[in-house]
């Protein structure tokens, strides 16, 4: 997989943050794009200590992050009325694949997913 673009779920971030070799080796070298919810999901718990948010921001530094638009929040309400998900909205957006251990979106037809059985 090295060499591409990829759209990360949060599942994945943490697995890299982790120390996860499988994961770190599989997305050496891919891009990662996430969406501004997967930034609020790793940096919200009241959990981490200051270490663990400072390699949470080298990650997301390391990320490029998209944010809500009228594209996005479209796909999104489309996602949710026709499987009860908005989170692949990004993915869908930029037509990358997703890379999560979310077994919810194999129902979804309209991305091309990476399915990690971690």
């Amino acid at each position: 997989m090295n060499g591409n673009s990829l759209v990360v779920d949060t599942n994945i971030l943490i697995y890299l943050l982790n120390g996860d070799e499988y994961v770190n080796n599989l997305l050496r070298d891919s891009s990662f794009h996430i969406s501004f919810i997967t930034q609020i999901e790793l940096r919200a718990s009241k959990k981490l200590n200051s270490g663990e948010r400072n390699e949470i921001d080298i990650l997301l530094d390391s990320c490029t992050i998209h944010h809500s638009s009228n594209t996005i929040s479209r796909i999104a309400v489309k996602m949710k009325l026709a499987y009860g998900l908005k989170i692949p909205a990004t993915a869908i957006d930029l037509n990358l694949p997703l890379i999560t251990s979310d077994f919810d979106f194999r129902k979804v037809e309209e991305i091309e997913l990476i399915q990690l059985e971690n």
